[in-house]
């Protein structure tokens, strides 16, 4: 019996020691130009293959290569997609590069707002279509009322929250139709909202700031759909659980 345990403990160090070993055969490797390629081992350990026409995650970022191997940098195409792919971070995903901002899983964003800007039909900012002020104040005004007693960067998380919705499907597509829709925000719900609107009432500078941050894009809180203080979630600021599915 002992004898048997030996040689399984052998065996499954060997296997370990195999996978080690081919894992460690992956690399980059540099041609002309300034031009790269990424290769893998193949199914025998020893013959080495490039990854072609596919994305590869590559500690942690993702990298796409053509159907020659070649690694694309820059505004690249992907089955009717675009995206943006830097050497050192690899796909971009919310964030503006340029005039274009590419959004979840790195898509470009076409025909609609992101932040204080519009991006158009070709996923290009929209020159002069900039969010009004109103806007900026029932953002900045939701955001004190749901985040007031929060850090900046709770009250930040909190405005992403709404324009999350916005950019989202499941959701409506204007800052006062996410806040006013039904069951959905308290403030608004029991007339809060409406009243700090309606008097004039001056809304905290940092409300402020973090609602202007968000329109702008500053987002520290991507994906994420759904705030609560009393229900438990995968991400914590503050006093609020953020999650992206309810």
């Amino acid at each position: 019996m002992k004898e048997l345990k030996r040689i399984l403990s052998l065996v499954l160090l060997f296997v370990l020691l195999a996978s080690i070993s081919m894992d460690s055969q992956a690399a980059w490797k540099r041609y002309k130009g300034d031009r790269w390629k990424y290769t893998v081992s193949s199914e025998n350990t020893v013959r080495k293959k490039y990854v072609k026409n596919k994305w590869k995650r590559i500690n942690g970022k993702y990298y796409y290569f053509d159907s020659k191997g070649w690694l694309k940098t820059g505004r690249i195409k992907v089955k009717k997609k675009w995206y943006y792919c830097d050497y050192e971070k690899g796909r971009i995903s919310n964030q503006w590069v340029g005039d274009y901002y590419y959004g979840r899983n790195g898509v470009m964003v076409r025909n609609k707002w992101v932040g204080m800007y519009y991006a158009g039909k070709n996923g290009k900012k929209v020159p002069g279509k900039i969010r009004n002020t109103k806007d900026v104040r029932l953002l900045s005004a939701i955001t004190y009322l749901e985040a007031g007693n929060q850090s900046y960067e709770g009250k930040l998380a909190v405005a992403n929250v709404i324009l999350n919705r916005v950019n989202d499907s499941s959701f409506p597509n204007t800052i006062q139709e996410v806040v006013y829709q039904s069951g959905q925000f308290t403030p608004a719900m029991n007339g809060m909202l409406s009243w700090l609107l309606e008097s004039g009432q001056a809304v905290p500078s940092e409300c402020i700031k973090a609602a202007k941050d968000a329109l702008t894009g500053v987002n520290n809180v991507p994906g994420y759909l759904y705030f609560t203080t009393g229900v438990w979630g995968p991400l914590k600021i503050g006093d609020h659980y953020f999650r992206k599915t309810y």
